[in-house]
């Protein structure tokens, strides 16, 4: 028997296929009849297989007034929810002109475009391409806008036919599909409209349409509709303010601290351990819900950094099932972790007319959604759950004898269940004692870590029972373990019948598991094949030298406003969910894809990799412990991390054609402090940023602990780059010899510095009240004549004569100037500073 929802699925995420073939050069036909054409060499006359070439061959209310089906096929319902989705991503050109008909050689546009002040000659494009994680990322480029050629278009429409001769499409599983798709059309523009925003991929299009297509079926399955032509067809528009779908949100409390709390030993193995293992949660409560109410993940509208958005049917049945997930999932958080995580839920009503951004008599459905969650985190537990937290002999507070708790999470546990602290193994003296979830989550992170991915892959699998170096995880329906195994292993779990899920990172490759892909940014620095640990790193500041002070640089950062953009909305008629779930998208593949490549000098045409003082050779000394959602968590070097800040901040802009901006935190710390201070401190940081201009924000604070102003300087992204290093640093390069820094590019006339003279200089600059005076008398010490007399060259005076000009003028006014100055001379003495 055909599994209905299944193939509306399918046929929903297939019904613009035929558009690659017109593009690519096809017959003269409708993009309805290729796309059937295409995949009848597939699909075959089984049951299923006819039913998707008949919605793909109808989807068009025109055909199918005329095609005589009978009133419960499918076709009427995908054609309803392409509508649906059209309506909620086709949009008429703010410059349109007279421009009309259609250019299949169109390119998409980038979807900040639709921002306020983008103007026509400001817009960029993304060239059509294909995605692959591995390769050279997909930044979008300015006018001229690149020529979408049908050659480009053949190579995905074969690489479709060669998928598809693999599995033919009835036989694949929606998500399969979905990663098929996302792999070849997601730079593929849905309409080449010219009056319109070419600004929603294909991938995007397809995704939505199956999204509300599954919706609907169950909708009205759970009120026994069975006509479909009905419904959809002769009275689809009334029904468009049906509220008949659930719009869900999820955002997980908790996140920061418990990631962060991590011993200084084996730190970095274990902050990627711990903030993976925290994504695999979201992604398995998100696919546990998706698998019960038999939707695919077509339906996630948005997940990462904690938080997810999706799309199911509003049914007694959801509802139900949803409130029974959320309870289940915090029940097991209560018992693993106490009240140190929390996962909040709310949904709301949504008919189709609000997706389509034709309602303007409610808020926004971001806006009511988040009150809902907003309400559900001031009153996290139920009555039985907070019974539970009370009860003296309750589960969670009982201790047996010999009980212990873990060296790390402090959750207590019988002794016999503790060991040794995996990254102390092999040491010798008393080891940490630790419980399985600690020492798994390490082994998720080395695992994350040590495998070099070019050379063989890692899964991570969801198991039904408890496995060696497993972590228990916090699901929502019974108790589940994750394990990070090789292809082999994962095998023989798999002929064990215990494997429930499985996850691959950045992967498009297929194997005998079929895997969900999770974009994760995973760049981690190495040397001679061996990661470097937070010492390594910091003994990598100033490269291989001797000079250069021994510092761990620690970077948070997360995007400007983005809250705000989701809650007031897009601008005009651009607002609907296409475009947000298309925004999304595209801030996730930075986050999680792009930020890795960018370590590895890889950026937007005709930028330049950011140096402080020299060139260096090779990829950045820097390790990415998070980056998802819109958060940054960063670890390095110290000067590289602060040129590679520059690096992504410069590439993020380009991406979102300058329309989104972030603000960061960038602190200098000893290897050994503790990672929650780090991290707290860092935190406190990034708020100041924010707080330079708050109208603008944009800005980076540098150094400090959280302290004083004084030890913490905040710039606006260009005041760093063009104050503090395009002018300020640059002049002292110019103008003085630095040991160890650029003594070796020594010109004639430049004055010597040591850094007792940036010492006094700076102790001054740093003085509440300016002593001009004693500015006056360390400058007139540099003069070279009064220590050479006549042996003074004219090029050494005129030298001074310029360093004394700028120092005043720069130095006696409080200010930018100063503050720039002072920050030039502390990164100089950084970098002079023996390691």
């Amino acid at each position: 028997m055909v599994n209905q929802l299944k193939t509306v699925t399918i046929a929903s995420l297939l019904h613009d296929i035929g558009k690659v073939s017109y593009r690519a050069g096809g017959e003269k036909k409708t993009h309805s009849r290729l796309g059937a054409d295409f995949l009848d060499a597939f699909c075959g006359e089984t049951e299923a297989g006819q039913a998707i070439l008949r919605c793909i061959r109808y989807h068009h209310a025109k055909v199918l007034k005329n095609s005589h089906l009978a009133d419960n096929d499918l076709a009427y319902l995908v054609c309803e929810a392409d509508n649906i989705a059209a309506g909620t991503d086709r949009r008429d050109a703010a410059d349109k002109g007279e421009a009309f008909g259609f250019d299949s050689k169109l390119s998409l546009e980038n979807v900040f475009n639709v921002f306020e002040g983008t103007k026509k000659e400001d817009k960029s494009y993304f060239p059509l391409s294909e995605l692959n994680a591995r390769e050279m990322p997909d930044y979008p480029v300015k006018s001229p806008r690149p020529i979408a050629s049908p050659g480009e278009y053949a190579k995905i429409l074969n690489d479709l036919k060669a998928n598809f001769q693999r599995k033919a499409p009835q036989d694949m599983e929606p998500n399969e599909l979905l990663r098929i798709l996302e792999d070849t059309v997601s730079f593929v523009p849905s309409s080449t409209d010219k009056s319109q925003v070419a600004d929603i991929s294909l991938y995007d299009h397809v995704k939505m349409t199956a999204a509300v297509a599954s919706a609907l079926y169950r909708y009205l399955r759970s009120y026994h509709v069975d006509n479909l032509k009905d419904y959809c067809f002769t009275h689809g528009e009334k029904h468009r303010r049906d509220k008949n779908m659930l719009f869900i949100s999820a955002d997980f409390s908790g996140i920061q601290k418990f990631i962060y709390r991590v011993p200084t030993k084996g730190a970095m193995r274990m902050l990627r351990g711990r903030s993976f293992y925290l994504q695999i949660v979201m992604e398995n409560i998100i696919d546990e819900i998706l698998s019960r109410l038999g939707l695919s993940r077509s339906n996630l509208i948005y997940s990462g950094g904690g938080h997810f958005y999706m799309l199911a049917d509003n049914s007694e049945e959801t509802v139900q099932l949803l409130e029974k997930a959320f309870h289940g999932v915090n029940d097991r958080l209560l018992e693993l972790y106490g009240t140190r995580l929390y996962v909040a839920a709310g949904w709301v009503p949504v008919c189709a007319e609000e997706l389509m951004g034709k309602t303007t008599d409610e808020d926004s459905v971001f806006y009511r959604v988040s009150r809902k969650v907003a309400e559900k985190k001031r009153g996290r537990y139920s009555q039985s759950q907070i019974k539970q937290m009370i009860a003296e002999n309750s589960q969670l507070n009982f201790m047996e004898p010999g009980m212990r708790e873990c060296g790390l999470c402090h959750h207590s546990l019988k002794e016999s269940l503790l060991s040794d602290y995996m990254a102390e193994r092999g040491e010798e003296g008393e080891k940490l004692k630790v419980c399985p979830q600690c020492n798994g989550m390490y082994y998720l992170g080395k695992m994350m870590i040590d495998r070099n991915p070019e050379k063989e892959a890692t899964f991570f699998v969801v198991l039904n029972q408890e496995k060696p170096d497993s972590i228990r995880l916090p699901a929502p329906f019974h108790n589940q373990w994750l394990k990070a195994v090789t292809s082999e292993e994962g095998n023989e779990y798999m002929k064990e019948g215990i494997i429930e899920r499985v996850y691959s990172k950045n992967d498009s490759t297929t194997s005998e598991m079929i895997a969900t892909r999770l974009w994760v940014g995973d760049y981690a620095a190495r040397e001679n094949g061996k990661i470097l640990d937070f010492a390594d790193l910091a003994e990598q500041a100033g490269g291989k030298g001797k000079k250069g002070i021994r510092r761990l640089g620690v970077l948070r950062a997360d995007v400007d406003w983005l809250g705000a953009v989701f809650m007031a909305g897009l601008p005009g008629v651009y607002g609907t969910l296409s475009r947000y779930a298309s925004l999304s998208r595209y801030l996730s593949m930075f986050f999680a894809g792009i930020i890795s490549h960018i370590c590895y000098k890889e950026l937007p045409e005709g930028q330049k990799p950011f140096y402080l003082f020299h060139e260096k050779e090779g990829e950045r000394a820097v390790h990415i412990v998070y980056s998802g959602g819109d958060d940054i968590f960063l670890v390095g070097a110290w000067d590289d991390l602060l040129e590679m800040s520059v690096d992504l901040r410069k590439a993020f802009r380009t991406y979102t054609n300058g329309q989104l901006s972030f603000s960061a935190g960038l602190g200098f710390f000893s290897p050994s402090y503790p990672v929650i201070r780090m991290a707290s401190d860092t935190g406190k940081m990034e708020n100041s940023a924010k707080k330079k201009d708050e109208s603008v924000k944009d800005s980076i604070a540098l150094f400090g602990t959280g302290g004083s102003d004084v030890d913490m300087p905040v710039f606006r992204w260009t005041e760093l780059e063009e104050g503090v290093w395009g002018e300020k640093m640059q002049f002292l390069l110019s103008h003085f010899v630095f040991a160890g820094v650029n003594d070796e590019e020594k010109k004639l006339g430049m004055l010597s510095a040591g850094k007792s003279l940036l010492y006094r200089l700076l102790e001054i600059l740093n003085e509440p009240i300016f002593n001009l005076a004693h500015f006056a008398y360390v400058i007139a010490r540099m003069d070279p004549e009064s220590s050479k007399g006549p042996k003074c060259t004219e090029e050494e005076k005129q030298c001074y004569s310029e360093v004394r000009y700028a120092f005043f003028q720069w130095g006696k006014h409080s200010g930018e100037d100063r503050k720039e100055l002072e920050t030039a001379l502390r990164l100089v003495i950084y970098r002079m500073r023996d390691k």
